[in-house]
């Protein structure tokens, strides 16, 4: 075999195989990525069958009630021969391909069950290979180009919008995109401009208006930063490359651009707009707060249980969203390249500026409100890029060791008084419990009974407070083990130079799998569906699909406190009942 294709196969091999040790229970064990738990247990009619109040995970709702949904109409449109469809079963109908999110639905020729998780993972293995490839472009060692492609497809915003898919399906190919602009600066042929814009349209089709943004940022961000890098420069090859790209990768994803920005004007003028983050302000005090909440990118056990309350909820940002984790020793090197290797090592740069961006646009400018923190995704790309660079500087001079070194003291000294406050903590508890519980009654459980699905549902409340006050303590499994392999990492770069160099990339590949595989088991709900089966059917589902053949059925979604949330938006569409809410 071609010495190249056996490097790429063994890649593969191993991102496959990290995938399905991370995902084991959903692949072999039947289990659902689904939070049935949650609408199961906790909204009318189906939680009269099925108990107690329970919910894993209840940031991920919009999995269950949105995208499963529009995968499955998807799917049975496909198999009658339907490739622009209607959902005829909300409002007066819906055009259902404005959804956007089509590059993967080759996948929904096969069977549902099996197209879904598919249709979820595949991006995550595109994403890697991608990322690989990008990496040995830059004339990275296989062994480091590895390691982050590992850390780029399990980052930690991958794994919590893996759901709701536009994320991780969109920027699955930014690799590619920006393998081949590289690859057009150092040999400028059109090809590569060809290539590029291929890869960028099959990322404005794998995503939705959002993500097309992130993406048209990040294509003209890397470029821009690739054109100061050369000299002598023009004004020429500065705008055409960008220019042919960008139009090209509009032409070419135009039959889902057209209809998307013509069902965005039609809402501007005459609808409504329902996102989260438009409706919401995001102060100067939670911006200022969100920095500090930075720190849980490198141990996101540290933000606090997703069974209880976590960190971002007492600032109020979204969990799901306010991630940025690619593993500890990787965003270790990622920082310390950023300040160490910007002037010596000018290739690095493109990747610093995306670092910078992808943090300080959500943070420090109005554009929260239209890119959210999602746009972290940009920075987890960077921080990927600059880890990657600057491990390679390590293992080809031993010059770099020093300077790294003196990251890892202060790393040390961070985690150590993490240990401190956490011991403390844990004997402040068995000390005197009660003034904790007290303190948390005051402070928590109000917030708890304010939060969503939180009406009718008394038992949930009470289990999410003992979560939260079970978690802060150091004997905690999820804590003892982020805080454990962190110093790993750190011990392995402080004797780094008593490490063969191969094994020292085995070692910080285990570390950083190890790590990203333990977020994924903590944040997905992997539930037994005999237990919590999906979209059951009950006796109301069926007088309803019956009654409802010619007719619309109206909701009356009432806001009581003593009352649960009766079938959610969306779901209609898995009983076929023509829905006028």
């Amino acid at each position: 075999m071609n010495k190249s294709l056996r490097e790429y196969a063994i890649t593969i091999g191993l991102l496959t195989a990290t995938l399905t040790l991370a995902f084991f229970p959903i692949i072999f064990n039947g289990r659902t990525i689904l939070p049935s738990d949650l609408i199961d247990t906790m909204t009318l009619p189906f939680s009269q069958y099925f108990g107690p109040q329970h919910a894993y995970n209840s940031f991920i709702t919009d999995g269950y009630l949105q995208f499963y949904p529009l995968k499955y109409l998807t799917q049975q449109a496909y198999q009658h021969g339907y490739f622009a469809f209607w959902n005829p079963y909300i409002l007066n109908g819906y055009p259902q391909y404005l959804e956007g999110m089509w590059t993967y639905n080759f996948i929904l020729f096969l069977t549902i069950n099996v197209a879904f998780n598919l249709i979820l993972l595949l991006p995550l293995l595109v994403a890697g290979i991608g990322f690989y490839a990008l990496l040995r472009e830059y004339s990275v060692r296989v062994g480091v180009a590895r390691i982050f492609a590992t850390a780029y497809m399990l980052n930690a915003l991958f794994v919590t919008n893996l759901l709701a898919h536009f994320i991780p399906a969109s920027f699955s190919f930014a690799p590619f995109v920006l393998l081949f602009l590289h690859r057009y600066d150092r040999n400028p042929k059109f090809k590569f401009l060809a290539a590029a814009s291929l890869a960028l349209a099959l990322g404005f089709l794998a995503g939705n208006l959002q993500t097309i943004g992130f993406l048209v940022f990040l294509t003209a961000c890397y470029w821009i930063s690739l054109w100061l890098l050369r000299s002598p420069r023009s004004l020429g090859f500065l705008l055409r490359p960008i220019m042919i790209v960008l139009g090209f990768a509009t032409g070419l994803s135009a039959i889902m651009l057209l209809p998307l920005l013509e069902l965005f004007r039609e809402t501007t003028s005459g609808g409504a707009f329902f996102s989260t983050s438009l409706l919401r302000s995001y102060d100067v005090l939670q911006r200022i707060e969100s920095i500090g909440l930075a720190f849980t990118f490198f141990i996101p056990q540290l933000a606090g249980s997703i069974r209880g309350v976590t960190l971002h909820q007492a600032i109020g940002v979204y969990a799901q969203d306010f991630e940025g984790a690619i593993g500890f020793s990787p965003l270790l090197l990622a920082m310390w390249a950023s300040f160490a290797l910007w002037k010596k090592k000018p290739e690095i740069r493109p990747f610093v500026i995306l670092m910078i961006a992808g943090l300080a646009l959500p943070i420090a400018t109005p554009l929260f409100r239209f890119i959210y923190h999602r746009f972290f995704i940009i920075f987890i790309l960077g921080s990927c890029g600059v880890g990657a660079l600057g491990l390679e500087t390590i293992l080809s001079s031993d010059e770099w060791h020093v300077s790294l070194r003196k990251w890892v003291k202060r790393f040390a000294f961070g985690l150590g008084g993490i240990v401190v406050v956490l011991s403390a903590f844990s004997i402040l508890r068995a000390i005197d419990f009660p003034v904790i519980e007290n303190f948390a009654r005051t402070h928590l459980l109000p917030r708890l009974q304010l939060a969503v699905f939180a009406e009718g549902n008394a038992g949930w409340v009470r289990e999410r407070f003992a979560e939260a006050i079970d978690y802060w303590r150091l004997t905690r499994p999820e804590l003892i083990v982020g805080i454990a392999i962190s110093f790993l990492g750190l011990a392995v770069f402080w004797w780094i130079d008593r490490f063969n160099k191969n094994l020292l990339q085995i070692a910080i590949w285990v570390i950083t799998a190890v790590q990203l595989m333990l977020f994924v088991r903590l944040w997905m709900p992997m539930l037994d569906t005999t237990k919590y089966p999906l979209y059951p059917a009950t006796p109301e589902t069926r007088m309803l699909e019956a009654s409802s053949k010619n007719t619309r059925v109206y909701f009356y979604r009432e806001i009581d406190t003593s009352k649960q949330f009766a079938f959610m938006n969306n779901e209609n569409v898995m009983y076929g009942i023509p829905e006028a809410t």
